[in-house]
């Protein structure tokens, strides 16, 4: 029995069955985590990307609106503020997001320029939107989250 085992021993450096396959297992779990990584992040990038395009187009189309006084407060008409709200929530939905945070809020703050009446009055618009975006399925397997992301942006509109 023990000069059979030797024999066995002596082959093993020379016998290479099953060695592609042990190979295989060794370096297959890294390249699918590698690859799957690669499209969750991709997937992360698109909806912040869309995101942050539906964010400026709201804040642009708010910028351009007229300011309405009420109660001697300079502020967006609420219908403005509806509508570019609703620019984001179809950011939202459109990357699947499920978020329970708020949509965005849009503040006016009026500024004049020096205390000269013949200069334009400059307002500037910004939005926050804080939302948790939606998963690939990669972190879900390994029961992770995303964490929230908060993106702003701000445009200013100078006249009236």
């Amino acid at each position: 029995m023990i000069a059979s085992l030797r024999k066995a021993i002596r082959r093993l450096p020379a016998c290479e069955r099953g060695v592609a396959v042990m190979e295989a297992a060794v370096v297959l779990p890294f390249v699918l985590v590698l690859g799957l990584g690669t499209i969750e992040f991709g997937w992360l990038m698109s909806q912040i990307e869309d995101v942050q395009l539906s964010l400026r187009d709201a804040v642009r189309y708010a910028s351009r609106s007229q300011l309405e006084t009420v109660n001697g407060i300079e502020d967006l008409p609420a219908a403005t503020k509806t509508a570019a709200r609703d620019m984001v929530a179809s950011a939202y939905i459109r990357n699947g997001i499920t978020s329970t945070a708020p949509l965005p809020e849009l503040s006016a703050i009026t500024n004049t320029y020096g205390l000269n009446p013949g200069r334009p009055t400059v307002y500037k618009v910004t939005a926050t939107a804080t939302f948790e975006p939606a998963s690939a399925g990669l972190l879900s397997l390994i029961n992770l989250t995303l964490p929230p992301i908060t993106l702003q942006y701000e445009a200013r509109h100078v006249g009236g």
